[in-house]
């Protein structure tokens, strides 16, 4: 372990510290709101705001922490408030200067680490505002300018230095502070307006039709649909047959494990690479490679801890048959004319959780009226109006019955049916409905 070094105006930042009357002094709500905030918006356990006192790191305002202060030579916080940007540290255990820190071997068990140093308003820096996780991550360029806005939330609040400047200001301070979390849900809210952006217009003429619904939840998540046309006979190698042949369409939705923007970005990646086709030596149609290709280029440990599910499938007009595989992700929901309910599944595991995954793909003759329908688990995974889980038995019934409907009922009035069930417009996750009919 290596402490940090002493700063040469050691004195100085004590005497403005002082200054603030600060140090010791009960819990406050206008510092609490922004550590929750900064734990729900980089989804933590731990988030905090410290001030570095002669001896000790004392915490003014903790979310997920049970002590009030720790030793100075100790905290990662020391090292932090020697700088003005950023101290990242991905993972503590690989960091000389922290891998044998008690912090790190024991309680919290601190594996990333980033901490923002929080200025007097005469420059001086004299604490910090930090964010910790018991797993390693990666911290972007993003993430560092929303920890320097929460930071700077907090250095506003620490500029009111006396009861007559807090009570003068209150009510400016509280209206910004609605103002913040009004632009973060303006940011969310567009955010989600992207990730819906990015899903192909509906289709409504050729081979099939498409409908769709996107319904985010009141955190940005991770689900994504899309369909394309591709090359007639393209193999592994990009090279196309000499023989032409109707084209192929390609049908998937995907779900990105959590919330938050990190999720949608992974999401956003992942359908970009299956559109352009830029996953190396795929043959996009075959489900069974792709899902492996998948596997290879997104494994967990390399993003942010985040694997997904994804159900894929390859329509071919020319034989009318439908190859399909599908890793972690809710089965897709067959309706033939005159046939019983058949659900496509050909079983594997998430996307990245292990680098030697096994998938296999199914294949299916697709009759003239036939429907299929794909959802996102967040279609069955909440409260219904008895407080119960509406649960996929019920979820089943009611997408039968939806894609039983002549004619044809829009996806929409799916979601409406759904929005009826749970009694609330509000669903602890992004719901996705894609519907799919055959001609």
């Amino acid at each position: 372990m290596i402490a940090a070094p002493i700063p040469l105006d050691e004195q100085e930042r004590l005497a403005a510290l002082r200054a603030l009357k600060i140090l010791d002094t009960p819990p406050e709500e206008r510092f609490d709101r922004v550590t929750r905030l900064a734990a729900k918006l980089f989804d933590v356990p731990i988030a905090y705001v410290a001030m570095i006192d002669a001896s000790r790191q004392w915490f003014k305002s903790k979310q997920g922490l049970m002590a009030c202060q720790t030793p100075r030579d100790i905290s990662f916080c020391g090292h932090a408030v020697l700088i003005d940007d950023a101290l990242v540290i991905p993972d503590a255990k690989l960091d000389p200067r922290f891998a044998d820190n008690p912090m790190v071997t024991g309680e919290p068990f601190v594996r990333f680490y980033a901490g923002q140093s929080l200025k007097t308003p005469d420059g001086k820096r004299v604490g910090t505002l930090c964010v910790v996780d018991r797993r390693p991550r990666e911290f972007g360029d993003r993430d560092r300018a929303i920890l320097r806005e929460l930071a700077d939330m907090i250095e506003k609040e620490l500029g009111l230095v006396d009861i007559i400047k807090l009570q003068s200001e209150f009510l400016n301070t509280k209206q910004k502070l609605i103002e913040s979390q009004a632009a973060l849900a303006r940011e969310m809210a567009e955010a989600a307006a992207y990730v819906a952006s990015l899903i192909p217009a509906p289709l409504k003429e050729g081979p099939l039709k498409t409908d769709w619904v996107y319904h985010p939840s009141s955190e940005l998540g991770g689900d994504a649909i899309g369909y394309h046309e591709l090359e007639a006979g393209q193999d592994a190698a990009g090279r196309g047959s000499a023989a032409p042949s109707l084209p192929k369409t390609a049908i998937y939705l995907l779900d990105v494990a959590g919330h938050g923007v990190g999720a949608a970005l992974l999401a956003t990646t992942i359908v970009s690479l299956l559109r352009t086709g830029a996953l190396r030596d795929t043959d996009f149609t075959n489900p069974e490679n792709v899902l492996d290709s998948l596997n290879c280029a997104f494994p967990m440990e390399q993003h942010g801890g985040r694997c997904f599910s994804i159900w894929y499938g390859v329509y071919d007009p020319s034989d009318r048959s439908l190859r399909y595989a599908c890793a972690g992700h809710p089965p897709a929901l067959l309706k033939q004319p005159g046939q019983p309910d058949q659900w496509l599944d050909a079983g594997g595991i998430s996307i990245g959780l292990i680098s030697n995954a096994d998938f296999e793909q199914g294949k299916v003759t697709i009759m003239p009226g036939a429907a299929l329908g794909l959802c996102s688990d967040g279609a069955y995974e909440f409260k219904d109006t008895s407080d119960e889980e509406f649960g996929w038995d019920a979820w089943t019934k009611l997408y039968s019955e939806h894609l039983d409907r002549r004619p044809a009922a829009p996806a929409v009035e799916l979601m409406s049916r759904l929005r009826t069930a749970s009694g609330t417009d509000g669903f602890p996750d992004d719901i996705s409905l894609l519907t799919v009919r055959f001609f």
